[in-house]
C-alpha cells in the first residue's frame, strides 16, 4: 500500500491506485458524517434552548415524569411557586423525594405515601386528575395530571388565587343583589297590606259615618214624632 503511495507514479499526476481512492473515500466520508452530527449536535441545542425558554416563560408550574416516578422536566414557574432550589429538583428526583422536601418548606400537607398510591391509581387507568390546594401563604393553587403514553405523566400547577377570590366577590355582589331584592319585595308587599287595611278601616270608618248619621237622623225624625205626640195628648 505504501509503496503505491509513495511510487513515482502518484508524484507524476497519474491516477491514483485503489487504495488511496478508497481511503480517500472513507476519510471524506467520515468528514461528512461528523458535520453532520455536529449540524444536527447544534440544531438540537438551538431547539433544546428555545423549549427552554418556552418552559421558563409559562404562567403556570410545569414537572414532567418518566414511568419510574423520576423528573424528567421542571420549569423556573414551577421552582418559584414553591421556593425550591435548583439542586432540588435535578433530572432523576424522585416524586416521593421530591413532595418529602416540600413537606420540610411547608408547600406540600398530606401522607405522600397515600398520595402516590392516589395518583399512580388514577393515571394507570388514564385518568385526568385536578385538585386544589391552599399553600401555608394562602395561595389557592389547581394541580392537573395528565397521562403520557408509555407511561409517566405531565403535572401543571396553576396559581389561581385572584381567579377565586374575584369569584367569591362576584357570588358575594350576587347574594347581596339577592337579598336586596327580597328586602324590597317584603317592603312592597308590606306596603300593599298597610294600603288595603288603611283602605279597610277608611271604608269602615265612611260606613260607620254613615251609619251614625242615618242613627241620628232617625233619631232625629223619632224626638221630632214624640214631641208632636205629647203636644198633641197636652191639647
Amino acid at each position: 500500500f505504501f509503496e503505491n503511495v509513495l511510487s513515482p507514479a502518484s508524484f507524476m499526476g497519474e491516477p491514483p491506485s485503489m487504495p488511496l481512492s478508497l481511503f480517500s473515500a472513507v476519510a471524506l466520508g467520515s468528514i461528512v458524517a461528523t458535520v453532520l452530527v455536529l449540524v444536527q449536535a447544534r440544531q438540537l441545542q438551538v431547539q433544546n434552548a428555545r423549549i427552554r425558554i418556552a418552559l421558563d416563560n409559562m404562567s403556570q408550574g410545569l414537572c414532567m415524569f418518566d414511568r419510574n416516578e423520576r423528573l424528567v422536566v421542571c420549569n423556573t414557574r414551577y421552582r418559584e411557586m414553591y421556593n425550591l432550589p435548583e439542586d432540588r429538583v435535578r433530572i432523576g428526583t424522585s416524586l416521593a423525594g421530591l413532595l418529602e422536601y416540600r413537606i420540610t418548606l411547608g408547600t406540600f400537607a398530606g401522607d405522600v405515601t397515600a398520595y402516590r398510591a392516589e395518583l399512580i391509581a388514577s393515571l394507570a387507568e388514564g385518568r385526568t386528575t385536578s385538585r386544589e390546594v391552599t399553600s401555608s401563604e394562602g395561595r389557592v393553587i389547581c394541580v392537573v395530571n395528565r397521562p403520557m403514553r408509555g407511561g409517566g405523566w405531565v403535572a401543571t400547577h396553576e396559581d389561581i388565587t385572584e381567579r377565586r377570590e374575584a369569584e367569591r366577590e362576584r357570588l358575594g355582589m350576587q347574594q347581596q343583589q339577592t337579598r336586596r331584592a327580597a328586602v324590597e319585595q317584603a317592603i312592597l308587599s308590606f306596603r300593599k297590606r298597610v294600603e288595603e287595611h288603611l283602605r279597610t278601616v277608611t271604608e269602615g270608618a265612611m260606613a260607620m259615618r254613615k251609619t251614625a248619621g242615618t242613627l241620628l237622623t232617625n233619631s232625629n225624625h223619632t224626638a221630632k214624632g214624640a214631641e208632636g205626640a205629647v203636644d198633641a195628648s197636652n191639647e
